[in-house]
């Protein structure tokens, strides 16, 4: 995973997730962050932001399980984030992946390296949201 992470954007008709699904997104990106997620605004643009993150953690994951990695674990997802892996899978174009392995949605790892790089790189957007409201990226 390149330092200078830039996630793709979303047209509105495009976007895959209802608020509650973004939210459960969003605590599983931003653990440590679950009180400043509850308190976020929800509208195009965090939902935007979500699903950025999420291919963001898809791809980076399949890239870091195409080859022998050592040392690192999986998240084992709960059945919340388990099943917006699904939808996702179903309802993502192939176009916004970078790999075009053809996975099934239930092949999908986030790997917890993955998860901890994004938590890092984009917790000040949470923090900058929930302060203003607002989406800024």
């Amino acid at each position: 995973m390149s330092k200078n992470i830039t996630l793709r954007d979303f047209n509105s008709d495009e976007l895959v997730f209802d608020a509650d699904e973004t939210r459960t997104i969003l605590k599983f990106i931003f653990k440590s962050q679950a009180g400043l997620v509850d308190n976020l605004e929800i509208n195009d643009k965090t939902r935007t932001f979500a699903q950025g993150l999420l291919l963001e953690a898809i791809e980076s994951s399949n890239s870091m399980s195409s080859i022998n990695i050592l040392f690192t674990s999986s998240i084992n997802p709960g059945a919340s984030v388990r099943s917006i892996l699904l939808k996702f899978g179903k309802n993502a174009s192939k176009h916004w992946f970078k790999n075009n392995k053809a996975e099934t949605p239930l092949q999908t790892k986030v790997y917890e390296s993955v998860r901890k790089t994004l938590e890092l790189s984009f917790w000040a957007h949470i923090y900058n949201a929930h302060s203003r409201s607002c989406w800024e990226h």
